[in-house]
């Protein structure tokens, strides 16, 4: 039976038939095409052909280095996975259909041993989706290149701390011009008006902190020991911000400010807790890079938890 890991039924059949053919004919003489050409040619020596083959063969390695590449690093990874991971079991590989794209949304355990296993046993070429900051590590990065991997850059990965502190709260009152900008964008575009409620919009309120200079919209702030960013929404001023608290789990508290310690009044000076600033991603030149390659009928392997 054909092995369907690295090609088809109807590739392994013709890759059978070649070699047979090529064995007979460097195991006959008289019917190496070589030698027949060289008695045909007297001023042609067998050395000619092999010097041209050689420069022939290093013009398609180098040509299609890439997928080249791609092939022996899938035979180096098989051989490991079959020596250190001989146990593991694949189920369902019939499901997955033989051509047209297809997308792989892995729930994985490990960042790469997981990618490793659904590149051996699966004939599609994939493209793996990472994270910018490990493509461009070195030894890391040169293979991800190798193996045609999207870069994805993630906003956490670029995080920088802001200046000044920061507490939140929840927005009470009515922003007389941010309820009219609502107004007007709802009834100019109502499919693209903010879809984020008055009850999920949270306050700002900065200490020394320069929200006009650091912060867009669409930017996030991000308190420390959370996981959970704020998008914002609009910047008011240097020290003042409305945030998207939308999604926020509820056992995530909004830091408050305390009085400084070396002031007694309780109508002193405050300071809130730091912050860090992720700067909006613009992902389009990712989505255009995955649609190429399922356009062209390969795959995409996802992790979507990261790593």
């Amino acid at each position: 039976m054909a092995p369907n890991r690295f090609m088809t039924d109807l590739d392994f059949t013709k890759t059978q038939i070649a070699v047979y053919w090529v064995v007979i004919l460097l195991s006959v003489d008289d019917l190496n095409p070589i030698r027949i050409l060289c008695n045909a040619i007297p001023k042609l020596e067998s050395w000619h052909a092999a010097v041209l083959s050689t420069v022939l063969l290093c013009y398609v390695i180098l040509s299609e280095f890439k997928q080249v590449l791609y092939f022996a690093v899938k035979i180096f990874f098989h051989s490991i996975l079959s020596i250190f991971f001989s146990q593991v079991e694949v189920v369902g590989l019939e499901n997955i259909p033989r051509f047209g794209p297809v997308i792989f949304t892995i729930n994985h355990a490990n960042q790469f041993i997981d990618a490793v296993a659904i590149l051996c046993t699966c004939q599609h070429k994939i493209s793996y989706l990472m994270a910018e900051a490990s493509w461009k590590r070195r030894i890391i990065g040169d293979i991800a290149w190798a193996m045609d991997v999207v870069p994805v850059k993630r906003a956490q990965d670029e995080a920088k701390k802001g200046t000044g502190t920061i507490e939140m709260m929840p927005l009470l009152e009515d922003v007389e011009e941010e309820e009219q900008q609502q107004r007007e964008k709802q009834q100019s575009s109502p499919n693209d008006a903010e879809t984020t409620t008055k009850q999920d919009r949270i306050l700002v309120q900065g200490y020394d902190t320069k929200f006009l200079k650091q912060l867009v919209p669409k930017d996030k702030i991000r308190p420390p020991g959370m996981a959970f960013a704020f998008k914002v929404i609009k910047v008011i001023s240097h020290d003042q911000v409305i945030v998207d608290g939308a999604g926020r789990p509820e056992s995530i508290e909004l830091p408050k400010a305390t009085v400084k310690d070396d002031d007694k009044n309780a109508d002193g000076p405050k300071h809130g807790v730091p912050f860090d600033i992720l700067k909006h991603v613009n992902t389009a030149v990712v989505f255009e890079k995955v649609i190429d390659r399922l356009a062209s009928g390969g795959a995409v392997g996802i992790f979507p938890e990261g790593g």
